[in-house]
């Protein structure tokens, strides 16, 4: 009996000290990873709206030869290349999302530094015309930063 009691207790201790470190493993994640993930992610669904509001503030035609080329810089200390904001109770935005997008377009040389933000609308279920409205997508604010003189 003694016998059994001690294999049932060390069994317990040993499943035990197994489940904690499984639950100490599972916890970790990389979450950079998913933060570039997402970040690529936004850069793809925005790539239109992105081009179109750089072409507009340079008076570029888009799609040409020598249009403007966008870049990223993402080794930039004092900003993200994405950063996402939500409306919620006591923290309200112009828009149910922001997402806030900061580009280095190039044309033979830096532009400069620019920061694009959108307001976006989720999609909704129109009830009279049984119709799911699109996303709506707008531009906010467009704000140039020179590049730095050499």
């Amino acid at each position: 009996m003694k016998k059994l009691t001690c294999v049932i207790i060390v069994l317990l201790v040993l499943c035990s000290s197994f489940t904690s470190i499984q639950a100490q493993n599972s916890n970790k994640h990389d979450s950079k990873g998913h933060e570039q993930v997402l970040d690529h992610f936004m850069l793809e669904l925005f790539s239109d709206e992105i081009r179109d509001a750089v072409a507009n503030f340079y008076n570029e035609e888009v799609g040409t030869s020598d249009s403007i080329l966008i870049m990223y810089n993402w080794n930039a200390k004092d900003y993200e290349v994405v950063e996402i904001d939500q409306t919620e109770k006591g923290h309200i935005l112009e828009n149910s999302y922001v997402v806030k997008f900061t580009v280095v377009p190039q044309k033979n040389k830096i532009l400069g530094t620019d920061s694009i933000t959108f307001g976006v609308e989720p999609s909704n279920y129109n009830p009279r015309n049984k119709k799911e409205d699109n996303l709506v997508i707008k531009m906010l604010r467009y704000e140039h930063k020179d590049p730095p003189k050499r």
